[in-house]
């Protein structure tokens, strides 16, 4: 659901939301502190749905995605069991997951912002966006994919990792040259992608 917090005590540090919508983020960032989607299920039992959730929640800006898995109980402690529960967990879940982790490692991941905002035109699909600007950026998009985006990117050579967040399998890298307000992204027609653009400059500064 879509949370709004009125008022935030000077000792939490953490805000924490059961089933919790991507704009659970954005109308909180203000406070702060770390978002985190502290509980999910009960939206059926297809590991899609709660890798949907994961990558949107957290390309919005949130800290934290800690699910429940069903997969775990008496006599299946491995989590290996068959889910007959009202929620999501297996362990392709957790390789997808795992996989989400690695993706944000790959990035200066406190300095960056939700930037949805950024996403000039993406028909048929849902996105978000995290950023720090003229550096890097994380994107998520997610349904009818047309093939191609536009996004706002200051002047300069970028380097494009396209990735199956499904599979967790690098798809596609290729340049590109930022002239003007939007450029052009090339993507691959999957259900879900997710998109790492690094400034050349600040690639060769790594090294």
């Amino acid at each position: 659901m879509f949370e709004w917090i009125i008022e935030v005590d000077t000792h939490i540090d953490i805000i924490n939301f059961h089933y919790a919508w991507p704009e659970s983020v954005t109308a909180n960032y203000g406070y702060n502190r770390p978002i985190n989607y502290d509980e999910s299920g009960f939206a059926g039992r297809a590991d899609s749905t709660y890798l949907r959730q994961a990558w949107s929640f957290m390309l919005n800006g949130g800290a934290i995605f800690n699910n429940l898995d069903y997969s775990f109980y008496v006599g299946k402690e491995d989590g290996t069991g068959p889910n007959n529960a009202p929620g999501g967990g297996s362990v392709s879940l957790r390789k997808q997951l795992h996989f989400l982790r690695q993706f944000l490692e790959r990035f200066d991941y406190i300095n960056m912002k939700p930037s949805s905002y950024l996403m000039a035109h993406a028909p048929g699909l849902e996105y978000y966006c995290l950023a720090n600007l003229g550096k890097e950026y994380a994107l998520y998009y997610d349904g009818r994919n047309q093939g191609f985006a536009w996004l706002e990117l200051p002047n300069g050579s970028y380097t494009v990792e396209v990735y199956d967040p499904d599979k967790g399998i690098l798809v596609e890298t290729y340049k590109i040259d930022a002239v003007g307000r939007e450029t052009r992204l090339r993507l691959p027609r999957l259900v879900r992608t997710a998109v790492s653009i690094v400034n050349d400059s600040l690639a060769k500064s790594k090294h």
